[in-house]
């Protein structure tokens, strides 16, 4: 399983290491470049697995053993490792997603442990319930008539998503008393008139339902247009002089304008995240070419898998496109509640950062269209400051 999981290893003897010269000949056939590095023992048993911005360099941190100045907790695990794994990695995205792999299939019982994913939470709504509304809930997993979106910076961020859809469309914020049935008028938002009241009959289903249509929309992306229709609405209840309902309206502005913020830049229905990833990679030597070529790595990441597009030269980029485009196609497949949670939050972790290393995208169009290929070629272009003709 090591050898499939690795790129390569190399056989050590313990005995050697110490020595200040036979640990620079006994390490240096490491590679310089990022990776995974794993330490086993002569029986292939696992003693520690890292990733290292410099294989060699971690490999040599962990294994030469200068005179300690000061107490350590970091584990003497010299004297036991006999052989040093790697698995070359070129980016930061794809050191972490090698890391996840490899250490779920060394340790499947304790590998969520290790990994220390950032916990998530979504925003769904039950269109089956009698009166719909978005909470937030840990279950990535949508069941029969529910949507989830996500994802989400922090839980308190999934919880702002939530309440601004509901306050936006005036949709059910006491479901518990409305499910009751009784004592309905006691309700806050019934007597503060922001809640139509449905469930006290006073507009009919098929009025709160369309509400229920267009918040779904606003939740998916078009969040925008829904602003518009409210600033039409507020223009014509001002002209009325209806200032409470204009008010209503402002308020209901001010609640979408949040989620178009980029703290929920990313934010989809799940089955609809799809998000493009390019980074760099490895340089290679080509024919006739005294200059290495710099590669670079695509990824396609959705809620269901993260899927690696291979590797391709900026000449080269339709190669890379056609991949692309075969891999959006594929159908959305959800099975496992934990490998959906673990692939948000892996791709959360990255989504919300600051600074995120590379190129990231979502992989259509604001129409829904797949992203186009001179589109894509002149954001890498930017980003990695490449010079073309």
């Amino acid at each position: 399983m090591l050898h499939e999981l690795f790129d390569d290893h190399l056989e050590i003897d313990a005995k050697s290491l110490g020595d200040a010269d036979s640990d620079s000949d006994l390490l240096n056939p490491l590679p310089t470049c990022k990776g995974v590095i794993f330490f086993a023992d002569s029986n292939d048993k696992p003693i520690q697995v890292l990733t290292a911005a410099n294989i060699r360099r971690t490999a040599k941190a962990r294994l030469t053993c200068p005179e300690q100045t000061t107490p350590t907790k970091r584990a003497d695990i010299a004297s036991i490792t006999a052989k040093v794994y790697y698995r070359y990695c070129y980016n930061n995205f794809k050191s972490s997603l090698e890391y996840y792999r490899i250490t779920k299939a060394l340790y499947p019982d304790s590998y969520r442990k290790l990994l220390s994913l950032p916990k998530q939470s979504f925003v769904k709504i039950c269109l089956s319930s009698k009166w719909p509304f978005f909470a937030v809930t840990d279950n990535p997993m949508a069941c029969k008539d529910e949507k989830v979106f996500g994802p989400f910076a922090t839980r308190r961020s999934a919880n702002e998503y939530a309440l601004s859809l509901n306050n936006a469309f005036l949709l059910c914020r006491k479901p518990d008393l409305a499910a009751s049935g009784s004592d309905l008028a006691s309700c806050p938002y019934y007597q503060m008139e922001i809640c139509p009241g449905p469930c006290m009959g006073r507009i009919p289903p098929e009025d709160y339902y369309g509400r229920v249509d267009k918040a779904i929309k606003a939740a998916s992306g078009d969040a925008r247009k829904q602003i518009e229709e409210f600033e039409v609405c507020m223009k014509q209840h001002s002209e009325r002089m209806e200032f409470e309902l204009a008010d209503q309206k402002k308020k209901a502005i001010g609640s979408l304008c949040e989620m178009t913020r980029g703290g929920y830049r990313w934010t989809k229905q799940l089955c609809e995240l799809s998000v493009l990833h390019v980074d760099l990679s490895a340089k290679t030597r080509r024919e006739k070419q005294r200059k290495k070529t710099q590669l670079y790595a695509a990824y396609l990441l959705r809620a269901d898998g993260i899927m690696e597009l291979g590797d391709f030269a900026i000449d080269d980029v339709a190669s890379f496109y056609d991949a692309f485009g075969k891999s959006i196609e594929r159908e959305f497949i959800t099975t496992d509640r934990r490998s959906v949670y673990e692939n948000m939050s892996l791709m959360s972790y990255f989504l919300y950062r600051s600074k995120p290393a590379g190129l990231w995208l979502s992989s259509s169009d604001g129409e829904g269209k797949l992203l186009a290929l001179e589109n894509i070629s002149k954001s890498m272009c930017r980003k990695f400051e490449i010079e073309t003709d």
